[in-house]
């Protein structure tokens, strides 16, 4: 199983892009997209999110991450690509932030946490999670195309 994370709004429609690479892959991968709305080829080869059994949207996420992260057959995947839109009052990718702060966090007291990190170098900021990945995961690096984001996330999750 592999959770996309990285914004929705204001950035391109990535996730169905990710999710193709890794089904062409790995037929057999469950793919895990918050975003709503998916291209219709691949609406019955997602794990998409749904609010009937949860509260609220990111109750459904957040659940969904934790399961991925801490578990064999799992990882969670960053992908942090450059804003195409600019909503005014809007801070870009700010809960995906978020859950790289968690993530960063759940790492420091958890060295077995399962992710990995791509994203183009004109995201805001990306020095910051460089710098971050290089104290709380030096190992990683962040990973400069979707696709080799996608195989990497594949490889976590193998193992």
């Amino acid at each position: 199983a592999i959770f996309l994370l990285g914004p929705i709004g204001d950035a391109p429609e990535w996730q169905d892009e990710a999710t193709r690479i890794i089904l062409s892959e790995e037929k057999e991968a469950i793919v895990i997209n918050p975003r709503r709305s998916v291209a219709d080829d691949l609406k019955d080869k997602l794990l998409v999110g749904r609010t009937d059994y949860f509260p609220r949207q990111r109750a459904w996420e957040v659940h969904y991450y934790d399961l991925v992260t801490n578990r064999r057959n799992g990882c969670a995947m960053f992908w942090l690509p450059q804003r195409v839109a600019d909503t005014p009052g809007k801070i870009y990718a700010g809960t995906t932030r978020v859950e790289f702060g968690e993530m960063m966090k759940e790492r420091k007291y958890n060295p077995k946490v399962r992710f990995c990190v791509g994203g183009e170098e004109t995201f805001p900021n990306l020095d910051i999670m460089k710098y971050d990945l290089s104290v709380y995961a030096p190992e990683k690096e962040i990973i400069k195309t979707l696709e080799e984001t996608c195989n990497e996330a594949l490889r976590i999750s193998s193992q």
